[in-house]
């Protein structure tokens, strides 16, 4: 989840911004007249207030951090309990309470704008009509039996490992199947099939140590509503570590896609597939796959290893994105805002320096020697394993060496960017990466040697 800044920051612009300060959590300030705002501005208010609510649970961080946990009770309750709008709406009015705890982290613009300057009532009739309801509940759709999904070889969750069923039903088939064979825990989250105490005990689990893993069987399928459906997929990602997986089946049913009401609640009749799109939009295009009737979704970009066990990993604790290796670091030029300011500092006092007609795509800094260097990269969007081809250095004193023509081949340039860049498909890259990884073959900067350990391995040597 966000911290504290990000997430108020998220906050205090979903809603209009107003110059007087907060006042009444229940009045607001200024004038009180009803915005007219689109259904999606509302989804995206909502969404913001839910994760201020999550972050609310007993035993958040958050809430210790900044002395609010005195907060989370009635959020909370509301939450377990599906009072999902009322939750929503208090996370409005309580917005404010945090921005005045926090105001050592967030400075005194954040005690100006807000949900809260709207007030609870006039916040509540913007929204009130908006929130998502669940016409036909899911209470009556647990069976007595071990899902599927937890048979599959798809679903790889280790010995020690824990694992969120989100709406995993009444009965613990499942969690004895997930101790007994794999050695693991498995969470059961049901707000329709468990008690308060049961999913509070859950949350508060999960608030301090992550998921691993995330398990939703047979659930979207039950759920009529889109925005619904959209809500259990955000918390399949949000229960889980940064790296974690979320594993989705469904039953299909007819498979018409025409919805139909059942016995014991709802039936969407959609194939597997047809919840792609609503999968990644939530966890990103790229980050999902279907293997045979199973979708699984990755939350962001997992760290892999070599055989010798360095850990290769996008950025590092000083850097968001980009290759690091000693005291280089290596990243494409649309990143050059997430660099640190010494970065672009000297981005900014070299770029004049170049050619007119010197074009570059990716750029290496030197952190010890503090030179940056400008690299043509004509292959960086459509080669497996780029050259930096046609270089430039400028030094820190200005100084800037003459132009160089580097071959030597890069690997791992998924690393380079953020899985939104659209010169290639990242995860491709990054599945490319992992593939030869797992072969143990080691990587060099002379392709013809790496073409020959790629043969060795039995691996492409061109894309397939």
């Amino acid at each position: 989840m966000n911290n504290i800044n990000e997430l108020y920051t998220q906050l205090s612009t979903s809603m209009p911004e107003r110059k007087e300060p907060v006042r009444s959590l229940k009045e607001g300030v200024g004038s009180q007249e009803i915005p007219d705002i689109s259904d999606e501005e509302a989804g995206n208010i909502l969404d913001n207030v839910m994760k201020f609510g999550l972050q609310m649970l007993s035993g958040s961080d958050i809430a210790r951090e900044i002395g609010a946990s005195k907060l989370e009770p009635t959020i909370s309750e509301d939450i377990q309990e599906g009072r999902i709008g009322d939750a929503a709406l208090k996370g409005v009015g309580t917005a404010s309470d945090v921005a005045l705890a926090a105001s050592p982290f967030l400075g005194p613009a954040g005690l100006v704008v807000g949900p809260a300057a709207l007030g609870v009532k006039t916040a509540t009739k913007v929204l009130k009509s908006k929130l998502p309801k669940q016409e036909f509940t899911s209470a009556k759709t647990s069976r007595p039996q071990i899902a599927a999904i937890f048979k599959d070889k798809n679903f790889d969750i280790k010995p020690g490992e824990i694992n969120i069923d989100i709406g995993g039903g009444k009965f613990d088939k499942g969690s004895d199947y997930i101790k007994k064979n794999k050695k693991a825990t498995n969470l059961v989250y049901d707000i329709f099939n468990r008690s308060k105490e049961h999913n509070d005990e859950v949350l508060n689990t999960i608030s301090k140590k992550p998921a691993d893993t995330a398990t939703v069987a047979n659930v979207l399928n039950v759920i009529k509503e889109p925005e619904i459906r959209k809500s259990i997929i955000e918390e399949a990602k949000n229960f889980t570590k940064k790296d974690g997986k979320a594993f989705f089946i469904t039953y299909e049913k007819k498979g018409t896609g025409i919805g139909e009401m059942t016995k014991d609640g709802f039936q969407t009749n959609m194939k597997t597939k047809d919840y792609l799109p609503e999968i990644e939009n939530v966890f990103g295009k790229g980050n999902v796959e279907l293997k045979g009737k199973t979708i699984i979704a990755t939350k962001g970009t997992p760290d892999l290893k070599t055989k010798a066990g360095s850990v290769v990993k996008r950025g590092s604790n000083k850097y968001s994105v980009g290759k690091v290796m000693g005291n280089d670091i290596y990243f494409h030029k649309d990143y050059i805002n997430d660099m640190p300011k010494e970065v672009q500092a000297a981005y900014i006092n070299s770029i004049n320096k170049l050619p007119e007609n010197f074009n570059f795509k990716t750029i290496k800094y030197n952190d010890k020697d503090k030179s940056i260097r400008f690299d043509e990269a004509p292959n960086f969007d459509t080669a497996r394993e780029p050259i930096p081809g046609n270089t430039i250095t400028v030094k820190k004193d200005g100084s800037v060496g003459e132009p160089r023509n580097v071959t030597q081949i890069l690997h791992h340039k998924w690393q380079w960017v953020k899985d939104d860049y659209p010169g290639f498909n990242v995860k491709e890259e990054y599945n490319w990466s992992k593939d030869w990884l797992e072969k143990g073959v080691k990587a060099t900067g002379s392709r013809r040697i790496w073409e020959e350990n790629l043969k060795k391995a039995k691996l492409p040597i061109e894309r397939n």
